[in-house]
């Protein structure tokens, strides 16, 4: 187990802003699973900046930006996905059409 200041601190920030950062994502994404995504992956990158970000006064406005952030690209990342789903159910139908099978042959 790791023992270091750096990561007890790391720990206790975790456990303390945890909930609360998932409710604030879920406020944005309407997806508890997504919001704990968001909120986990943001911890994982404050963990692997965690040495430049010690000057940082206020980390916990750090975080709620972070996660705000995070939330909108996994947003962005979501519709565009179902936009590409569109795309490909339409596609879909239009290969099931028995007249559109005549054009092809």
């Amino acid at each position: 187990m790791i023992t270091s200041p750096s990561y007890q601190a790391y720990n206790e920030l975790f456990h303390s802003l945890y909930s609360e950062l998932c409710n604030y994502a879920n406020g944005f994404l309407n997806d508890d699973a997504a919001a704990e995504d968001v909120v986990q992956e943001t911890f994982i990158r404050l963990w692997q900046k965690h040495r430049e970000l010690i000057g940082i006064p206020n980390i916990k406005a750090y975080l709620f930006r972070a996660v705000r952030n995070n939330s909108i690209s996994a947003l962005r990342k979501r519709n565009a996905e179902e936009a590409g789903n569109k795309g490909f159910e339409w596609l879909a139908d239009v290969s099931e059409d028995p007249e559109a099978q005549e054009i092809q042959e």
